[in-house]
């Protein structure tokens, strides 16, 4: 009879390991995926693709704004912030240009890096056109701050000239103002820009190593 009951009763406490057990495995949550540019882009077109669908008029607005609006997507890429931005060129480089996703992916490097090429000599046309002038804008950035040192009459002036080039002149700017002491519009601009700015150190020394260099 004991040995009966003993039996019995390790059948029990097994089941109820094997109960907590499988509870617990179904229970925990699964670890989310992390969000790649390529999985952000298709999630984009999605959304974008829903959009139209629920209102056909939207398909012949010319405004990227109207596709960026509500389109939680969009805000992902823009999160994922300075360090995500030589992806993103990667991907625009390897695609074929084409799709509004892409040319929303392009503007969301823009939004990230503070800047609006269509204002300056490294206009736009498509998504794939966008790295190469962008690269360019970068290649050339010690000359565009220089220009803008040198020809604006005051610190405010030289603002408005840079500001279409966004964290690449501000940063550029910088690191520039120790090479030449003679201007102090440099230092009177790199602190009137410190002032606005939101980078985090480690954003900072990403974008001076990883994208301007």
């Amino acid at each position: 009879m004991k040995k009966k009951f003993i039996g019995c009763f390790s059948i029990a406490v097994a089941v109820l390991v094997i109960g907590c057990f499988v509870y617990q495995f179904h229970a925990t949550p699964k670890k989310a995926k992390a969000d790649t540019v390529p999985s952000l882009v298709e999630e984009m077109k999605n959304i974008i693709d829903k959009k139209i669908k629920d209102d056909p008029v939207l398909q012949a607005s010319s405004n990227p704004n109207d596709y960026i609006k509500d389109n939680t997507a969009y805000d992902k890429l823009i999160q994922m912030g300075v360090k995500r931005v030589p992806e993103m060129l990667t991907y625009l480089e390897s695609s074929d240009g084409s799709g509004l996703e892409n040319y929303l992916t392009a503007l969301a490097v823009e939004d990230i890096m503070d800047c609006n090429l269509k204002e300056t000599e490294y206009a736009w046309e498509d998504s794939k056109d966008f790295v190469t002038q962008f690269s360019d804008m970068v290649k050339d950035r010690k000359k565009i701050v220089k220009n803008a040192m040198e020809k604006a009459k005051n610190v405010d002036e030289v603002e408005k000239v840079l500001q279409p080039y966004g964290l690449v002149a501000t940063e550029t700017a910088l690191e520039m103002q120790n090479t030449d002491s003679s201007n102090n519009k440099y230092e009177k601009y790199v602190k009137a820009i410190q002032k606005k700015s939101t980078l985090k150190k480690s954003e900072r020394s990403y974008l001076q190593k990883e994208i301007l260099n």
